[in-house]
């Protein structure tokens, strides 16, 4: 398995967050607004394939508060579960598409 080291930074003053280390570009995240993960989604998608596994840096020195905060967890949630997926293909050579943690779910 290859593994990319990611590296989030974060400009307050211009509300964006850029992820350095996954893709030929760095990715850049605008949260002034409707924030749009479509990005990020789309390269980890690509690289599913190549069953490359990321790991985040300097994920201590983030924002522990505010808007920022929360769209930095969203961030870190979305490739934990990318990773957590590579981790299931190598292992059962298969994606799974159950997802346990909807059980409980009304309907």
């Amino acid at each position: 398995m290859t593994e990319k080291i990611a590296k989030i930074l974060f400009d307050e003053d211009a509300n964006i967050i850029t992820i350095e280390g996954i893709g030929s570009n760095n990715l850049q995240i605008d949260y002034t607004g409707d924030i749009d993960f479509t990005n990020l989604v789309e390269t980890l998608t690509v690289f599913i394939e190549e069953n490359i596994f990321i790991k985040i840096e300097n994920t201590d020195d983030l924002p522990k508060e505010g808007k920022i905060s929360i769209v930095l967890e969203t961030i870190i949630e979305i490739i934990k579960k990318y990773n957590e997926s590579i981790s299931t293909i190598e292992s059962t050579g298969q994606v799974s598409l159950v997802n346990d943690d909807d059980d409980d779910l009304p309907f």
